[in-house]
């Protein structure tokens, strides 16, 4: 048992994460692991850059899954790593924030903005402390 924030921040496997909270998951081969810095290929070819938490022994070339929080996907703004670009599908304005439906050519990701897309595309930002890593089962 764990308190409903560390549940949410620190979810023990998928099926926690996907319990607790919009979250998207993409499917991903680790490339590179320094320390608790692990380096996942996506399935187009992109690279994300994550800082593992979750204490897990991970080896090279393991499939995993990644899995982000609507809510901690950023509009990429000059960034240059973990940047991704994806087709709008779907916008749901919800009052305070709009929810976006995105296609990556590789998977769909739930992405929240505080402003409507001016276009029907968007490049978007993970940030490395935001990315969980589950292992693909």
């Amino acid at each position: 048992y764990a308190p409903p924030q560390e549940l949410y921040t620190n979810p023990a496997n998928q099926f926690v994460a996907e319990f607790i909270g919009a979250t998207s998951f993409l499917k991903g081969a680790i490339a590179a692991i320094d320390h608790n810095h692990v380096t996942v290929h996506v399935a187009n070819g992109a690279i994300l850059r994550l800082t593992d938490r979750s204490g897990r022994a991970w080896m090279e070339n393991q499939d995993v899954i990644i899995a982000i929080r609507s809510e901690r996907v950023e509009k990429a703004a000059g960034q240059s790593e973990n940047i991704l670009n994806a087709a709008i599908k779907v916008s749901t304005y919800l009052g305070s924030k709009w929810q976006h439906e995105v296609d990556t050519g590789f998977g769909r990701l739930k992405v929240e903005t505080v402003d409507a897309s001016p276009s029907d595309s968007l490049s978007l930002y993970l940030p490395p402390d935001a990315i969980l890593l589950f292992p693909q089962e």
